[in-house]
């Protein structure tokens, strides 16, 4: 197999996208359970995914944890792992809606592939492999703690101050 000089970016590309995908598997996990429903079962599963959107994904979790049969402190670290995960959005969001690209001015240097918005593609700028591995780990990060979120837990505390810990951009490193 013949590597492409920036095969690098695309599996860093990939691998990112990949990882906001299993937050929004254990988001609706959660939701699942929230609903007493087969976290694993269709109807659940239809249900939450019927929103096209992760706003809309989002806000049906939000509405059910209210009323779900978590304790209070239980939704109110639901509620944070919610809202971090609506900060990540933003990073996802300009990686799934932008475009690699590979150009650059000739009045700067060139530092590889990027993706970038599509009106401005052309402009500098942009996520590059440093950035999308950055998401990539704090994606990972939020999708584990969702992982054990939904489990009465004596180590809620330790979980919390894990997700407190994250940064509120995918991009940055915690």
């Amino acid at each position: 197999m013949v590597n492409h000089p920036h095969d690098e970016f695309y599996l860093a590309y990939g691998k990112a996208l990949a990882s906001w995908a299993l937050i929004e598997d254990n988001l609706c996990n959660v939701f699942c359970i929230a609903c007493k429903m087969a976290p694993f079962g269709g109807l659940g599963r239809a249900i939450f995914f019927s929103g096209r959107s992760f706003a809309t994904r989002a806000d049906l979790l939000s509405a059910v944890i209210p009323l779900s049969p978590f304790e209070s402190d239980h939704q109110e670290f639901l509620k944070a792992i919610l809202k971090k995960a609506r900060q990540f959005s933003a990073g996802r969001n300009a990686i799934a809606h932008g475009i690699p690209v590979n150009l650059h001015s000739h009045d700067e240097s060139y530092t590889g592939p990027k993706v970038k918005e599509g009106r401005t593609s052309w402009e500098s700028g942009g996520i590059g492999i440093d950035a999308l591995l950055m998401a990539q780990i704090n994606f990972n990060s939020l999708a584990e703690i969702i992982e054990q979120a939904v489990f009465p837990s004596a180590q809620r505390e330790e979980y919390l101050l894990r997700v407190q810990a994250l940064p509120n951009e995918a991009f940055v490193r915690g």
